[in-house]
């Protein structure tokens, strides 16, 4: 807890850039679905042609340069698809996130810790996973319409867990302030 409420400022500042996006997501959703593939595309084309001019360069050790060429082929060959037939990364994509919505809400319900009281208390975690897993099972019910949704599920997510970051950051920031003010010499 110490260490923690002296980096306040970072967990408020992490707050506000996750508020910030959800706001972006909400007002602009599908381009917000948009920028996040075409993002991945170059991601994976650009560490693809890496890997590639890695495995090339690596003649010395075969088994290091067949698995660098064998991962360039398959980041040249995703980021292709993903920039040229974008249509199909979207529902992937709509899998992908359905699969960790479920993961994180569940090891966010597991993660409570019933004896703290100080960070984000038990209620807000547990809630915030419930909710995470029900988006994924509606996201693998309704993958089509999750497309649009899902930037609208990214907003919310985003937007519920920067106010739970705010609010912990206040909390850290008037403990840190409590701990000062009894004891002026700590640093």
């Amino acid at each position: 807890m110490k260490s923690l409420s002296r980096t306040w400022w970072v967990v408020g500042v992490r707050g506000l850039f996750a508020v910030c996006y959800a706001l972006l997501a909400f007002l602009w959703p599908e381009h917000v679905l948009r920028v996040l593939i075409l993002l991945f595309g170059c991601y994976a084309l650009v560490d693809g042609l890496f890997a590639l001019w890695a495995g090339m360069g690596a003649t010395a050790n075969k088994e290091f340069m067949r698995a660098s060429l064998l991962e360039g082929i398959i980041g040249v060959a995703v980021g292709s698809a993903t920039l040229l037939v974008p249509s199909i990364t979207e529902l992937t994509l709509v899998y992908l996130v359905a699969v960790w919505a479920i993961l994180t809400g569940l090891f966010e319900i597991f993660a409570v810790d019933k004896k703290d009281r100080v960070t984000l208390n038990e209620w807000p975690l547990a809630v915030f996973g419930a909710i995470s897993i029900c988006a994924g099972m509606l996201l693998f019910v309704y993958p089509h319409q999750g497309m649009l949704v899902l930037a609208w599920l990214i907003g919310g997510y985003t937007l519920y867990f920067g106010v739970t970051l705010l609010h912990l950051a206040w909390k850290l920031y008037r403990h840190e302030l409590h701990k000062s003010r009894l004891h002026p010499l700590m640093p």
